[in-house]
């Protein structure tokens, strides 16, 4: 059982970005947005993602499909992409296909390996095999960023402690290891995903 709390020493939470640490938990497309994002504004991140990385997570669902095991933390709910890693790979919004905001995600999608036709197409489509090699693009800039990534991370409960401009959190995640405070930014929880 790793706790996301600093250990009270000099610069607990203390980070680059503002002097904040955030946790941002779940790896799927808001997680690794979220984190994505405050990286590249300098904040310290760490990512805890209760499942697998996708190349083992890839493994966990072959195991249930060919032999019916079932990784109750790494399947097609549960692991580095969210929920539709293994699905068709559709990509749908209702906040409007050519707003500022959508084309932001697209062009980030393209830049991590998504096929750059998405930026074209009327009904977007990743397809699996894209999303595989995304991911790790997706992951391996978050690492270049300074991000940490805790893999089998399942986050158990999350204590918000209100203050002036924000809240701040201590959580206890199962497995991946201690992690520094889990403080969360102006106007935002100390988790975010």
């Amino acid at each position: 059982r790793a706790r996301a709390e600093g250990d009270g020493g000099e610069g607990e939470g203390e980070g680059v970005g503002g002097g904040r640490h955030v946790v941002v938990i779940g790896a799927g497309p808001c997680g690794l947005f979220a984190a994505l994002t405050l990286a590249r504004a300098g904040v310290r991140v760490t990512l805890c993602e209760r499942g697998k990385p996708v190349e083992q997570r890839g493994r966990s669902i072959g195991a249930l499909i060919k032999r019916r095991v079932l990784d109750p933390e790494s399947n097609f709910c549960y692991g580095e992409g969210g929920a539709g890693t293994w699905s068709d790979g559709k990509l749908t919004t209702r906040i409007g296909r050519n707003s500022a905001a959508v084309r932001t995600v697209l062009e980030t999608l393209v830049t991590f390996g998504a096929p750059e036709r998405i930026l074209l197409d009327g009904k977007p489509h990743l397809g699996t095999d894209n999303l595989v090699r995304l991911l790790k693009g997706f992951r391996a800039e978050l690492l270049r960023l300074g991000a940490d990534i805790l893999w089998d991370a399942r986050v158990q409960s999350l204590i918000l402690k209100g203050g002036e401009g924000g809240a701040e959190g201590e959580g206890a995640a199962e497995g991946g290891g201690g992690v520094g405070s889990a403080a969360g930014g102006g106007g935002g929880g100390g988790g975010v995903g």
